[in-house]
């Protein structure tokens, strides 16, 4: 395997799926701590906020799926600043829908990856600016990429292009409305309805991060494919989320299990039973490596499909 950076030769490495799993989340955790700074005293307890979400840690896997995507399009590793901010760009806007998500208006969540929600540690006011400044930086490591390099244009675009329709309102915000309009209904919404919403809400940031992946490599004829992974992948991790709400471990979990119960959600689970989410659950991801069959290399996301059915957090 070809692992390429900005300071080392070309070295042929093999890595097992977990050593690559550790070489993708290094170089994200050591782009993120250096990313958000702020001199301007005045200003600096909104990217203190902004830093405190960005690096809470988490599972990071949208950028990983990014960076593997362009491995496979590309044929190397790279973790150059320019691919990486494709890659940070999705993390950016998951980390933002995070911070509003748990916000009193809409799920009121005191806890976040085990620690206190953002809007309890800064306020709300800037915990809904801390969201606002991260979904508009997202953009701003994207259009850099492109800012004195003409030949980087088209991939610019179309990124930029792909990424504000997955997170805006024909895709996560959308998602978000159709959970905010579960929790008035009078029926509850049926089992594709609720599919549609984690389509949307779940899934679409996942495709975008597959997506992106093809595109900072220029190799556009394989977006259709990883954007099909990634919808799959998201329909499976987010059943596994409504599983592990009422089986999981709130240590493990980082935040309360039974929620979803106790505010009277509707959730994939409800609407069909534990066995058949399971069992959906499973075919998603063996709907996202089919997806995937014919690209060369895919072996660690057929590994990461098997973990995110076996995860207990």
């Amino acid at each position: 395997m070809t692992i390429i950076n900005n300071t080392k030769p070309k070295e042929e490495v093999k890595l097992t799926n977990e050593e690559l799993m550790h070489w993708y989340i290094e170089h994200i955790e050591l782009f993120l701590s250096d990313y958000i700074k702020d001199d301007d005293k005045d200003t600096k307890r909104l990217s203190e906020a902004m830093r405190y979400s960005l690096l809470a840690g988490g599972k990071r896997i949208r950028p990983v799926l990014a960076l593997d995507f362009y491995k496979i399009a590309s044929g190397g590793l790279d973790c150059s600043h320019r691919v990486m901010s494709y890659a940070m760009a999705v993390e950016l806007i998951h980390t933002y829908s995070l911070i509003h998500d748990d916000l009193p208006c809409m799920d009121d969540d005191d806890l976040r990856r085990g620690l206190p929600t953002n809007h309890t540690v800064f306020g709300e006011a800037t915990a809904l600016l801390a969201g606002d400044a991260l979904l508009t930086e997202a953009f701003t490591l994207l259009a850099d990429t492109a800012t004195g390099r003409p030949h980087e244009s088209e991939a610019t675009v179309k990124a930029i292009t792909y990424l504000s329709k997955c997170a805006g309102y024909r895709g996560m915000c959308g998602g978000q409305e159709l959970d905010l309009k579960f929790e008035t209904a009078v029926e509850p919404p049926s089992e594709e309805t609720i599919l549609k919403m984690y389509g949307k809400k779940t899934s679409d940031l996942l495709s975008a991060a597959c997506a992106i992946g093809c595109i900072a490599a220029k190799r556009y004829d394989l977006v259709d494919e990883a954007a099909a992974f990634g919808k799959n992948l998201g329909l499976a991790f987010q059943i596994t989320d409504d599983i592990l709400d009422v089986v999981g471990d709130e240590q493990k979990l980082g935040k309360p299990i039974g929620s979803d119960e106790e505010n009277d959600k509707y959730t994939y689970l409800k609407a069909v039973g534990i066995e058949k989410a399971k069992e959906m659950a499973a075919f998603y991801l063996e709907e996202a490596k089919r997806s995937i069959a014919r690209f060369n290399n895919n072996e660690f996301l057929y590994w990461l499909c098997d973990k995110i059915l076996e995860r207990d957090h």
